[in-house]
């Protein structure tokens, strides 16, 4: 289904060329650690200088080089889905992606800038990442807003990032690749509707009185594993949350556990449905 010009609402701006980028979900924890000290032996002040920047350039240098590494390793989970991600259209994901967004967020798509018949243009720049047991996808999405249409000036930019509910299973590529990469495709499509719509509203909400809630530590899961982000709750909706970190990020995640009392609790649903996004930003 081609997918419909941008006239009014907000115009999704799409460069002809565009490729999905699928990673897998990379530890950088130890990235930059065992690098040895160095003494910066120097005839003067000017020479120590020139000593410690050399020394800094050399070791992000070698951060760099040890996150690629990193990195690659990581990718090898996708090596049972190369075929499936290969077959995946652009415009296919990003279609199915705009129909399953509610009807108020008002996306369109817009091929270049003549298509532009709206105040503000959004610009997405996403990773899809599959995690290490392969019963999560973790989507990070750049939005970037742009008032008046074009690419030269930018208004907003919203960093977001959605985690999918873990599923277990016995053979994982089984789950994500039958019926031509069913799967894999719904739920990516998910994932980058969420994070349209979580993004939106934050722009929406910018001249509203900022949320001065409390950050607190919220636990959640990525696949099956448990982390942890000191954020500020913007909704809660039994079985995932959406908070904002320190950094100002915004998340979408799967709460790891949930405790009797907790706000959430009155909109549980059951353990696979899908709860509409609904937000405190105002």
């Amino acid at each position: 289904m081609p997918l419909a010009e941008c006239k009014s609402g907000y115009c999704l701006l799409h460069s002809k060329g565009e490729a999905l980028v699928y990673r897998g979900v990379a530890n950088f924890d130890e990235a930059g650690t065992g690098t040895t000290g160095l003494l910066y032996p120097a005839p003067n002040a000017v020479g120590l200088v020139a000593a410690v920047l050399t020394h800094g350039l050399l070791v992000g240098s070698a951060k760099q080089e040890q996150r690629k590494k990193i990195q690659a390793e990581a990718d090898k989970v996708l090596l049972p889905y190369l075929r499936a991600i290969g077959e995946i259209g652009y415009e296919q994901l990003w279609s199915l992606a705009i129909s399953r967004l509610p009807s108020d967020a008002k996306v369109r798509w817009a091929i270049d800038n003549s298509d532009l018949g709206s105040d503000s243009a959004i610009e997405s720049n996403l990773v899809i990442s599959m995690t290490q047991d392969q019963s999560s996808l973790v989507l990070d999405n750049t939005i970037v807003f742009r008032k008046g249409g074009g690419r030269e000036k930018r208004d907003h930019l919203s960093t977001v990032r959605v985690i999918s509910p873990a599923h277990i299973e016995a053979k994982p590529e089984d789950y994500w690749t039958k019926n031509s990469g069913e799967q894999l495709i719904s739920t990516s499509a998910d994932l980058i509707a969420d994070s349209l719509q979580v993004a939106i509203r934050d722009f929406e909400a910018l001249k509203s009185t900022p949320d001065n809630s409390p950050f607190k530590t919220i636990r959640y899961k990525e696949g099956e594993a448990e982390k942890f982000e000191r954020a500020q709750v913007l909704s809660d909706e039994c079985n995932r949350v959406l908070i904002r970190s320190l950094n100002g990020a915004l998340m979408l995640v799967p709460l790891a556990r949930r405790v009797s009392g907790d706000s959430g609790d009155a909109h549980c649903h059951q353990p696979d449905t899908k709860p509409h996004i609904t937000s405190s930003l105002p």
